[in-house]
């Protein structure tokens, strides 16, 4: 919370407490195939929809801490592919923001008390910023990663042919149309060059 800030009031954490006590499970043990269709629910609400384990556990009438596993199971799979900690860590942290974001919007709707309200309007805006903070590490994390990734292809294929880099296109620039197709008659021209250099390397293989 931003220095500052009054405390928060009694009633305002007893309202919120009361929002962690974990609604009770309706029947017995899932079966696998219970298990799957649940977790594509889950899987619906929370990423198409946004809805947080809180919310998703009073649709589904099923335990929030049953959600907040399936939750973190598709995080787990997510993030799989990358296999780098760092990411995890960055998704999973956005969550809890995000699930902490949605309880001060509920608690805002019902709180008629206006120094109460422009605390929680305040909390909402420093969670909003730090969820952004996050989303940006997430991307700049990914671009670490393809970029780490590129340098590596480049080093392995530099005694082969020295002339040649591999680069990464997939950044986005916004630029005046006349850049753009300079660019793109670089690239070209360089695909060209490198064929003909190719050829001209097979011709001599065959005539040594």
């Amino acid at each position: 919370m931003n220095e500052g800030l009054a405390p928060i009031t009694e009633e305002f954490l007893e309202s919120e407490l009361d929002k962690t006590i974990q609604l009770s499970k309706n029947g017995g043990p899932y079966s696998k195939l219970e298990r799957i269709n649940r977790r594509k629910e889950v899987f619906q609400l929370h990423f198409e929809q946004g809805y947080s384990a809180i919310k998703i556990a009073e649709i589904m009438r099923v335990n929030r801490h049953t959600v907040s596993k399936d939750i973190e199971f598709w995080y787990n799979e997510l993030t799989e592919e990358f296999g780098v900690d760092e990411t995890n860590l960055i998704l999973k942290h956005t969550y809890r923001l995000e699930t902490q974001r949605t309880r001060f919007l509920d608690e805002l709707k019902i709180q008629n008390r206006f120094h109460e309200r422009i605390i929680l309007e305040k909390m909402i805006i420093d969670i909003d910023s730090k969820i952004a903070h996050m989303k940006l590490k997430s991307i700049t994390t990914k671009e670490h990663i393809i970029k780490t990734v590129i340098d590596l292809v480049n080093k392995i294929h530099s005694e082969p042919d020295k002339n040649a880099q591999w680069i990464n296109t997939a950044a986005l620039y916004k630029v005046s149309r006349g850049t753009e197709k300079k660019v793109m008659e670089l690239i070209k021209d360089d695909q060209r060059n490198r064929a003909n250099y190719y050829l001209e390397e097979q011709e001599e293989n065959q005539n040594s």
